[in-house]
């Protein structure tokens, strides 16, 4: 293993997760029950799988498509979010009910 991945990758990871909406359901859920350590291992078990899953399929797509590509489509994909999250925020008539 090399260590150095690894570091970077938790220091980027955790640094990403600050504030997230996962860390804040892992809060709601640990106040709402009274077993933190039950939160804790199934908020913990969770993102270990979907960091399991996202690493297998980025080097499986890593075989198949360039990485160029891969920043283009996720470029376009964010900007889409923002766009739709912009406009049912600030466009919709439903704005500021």
């Amino acid at each position: 293993m090399d260590h150095k991945v690894i570091l970077a990758t938790f220091v980027a990871i955790f640094l990403m997760e600050l504030g997230d909406k996962t860390q804040i359901a892992t809060f709601l859920m640990a106040g709402k029950h009274s077993a933190p350590w039950s939160v804790f291992a199934g908020s913990a078990s969770a993102l270990i799988v979907a960091a399991l899953i996202a690493s297998l399929c980025g080097h499986l797509l890593h075989k198949y498509v360039d990485l160029s590509w891969v920043n283009r489509i996720t470029g376009i994909f964010f900007i889409g979010i923002g766009v739709f999250i912009f406009v049912s925020t600030f466009i919709t008539p439903e704005a500021g009910k």
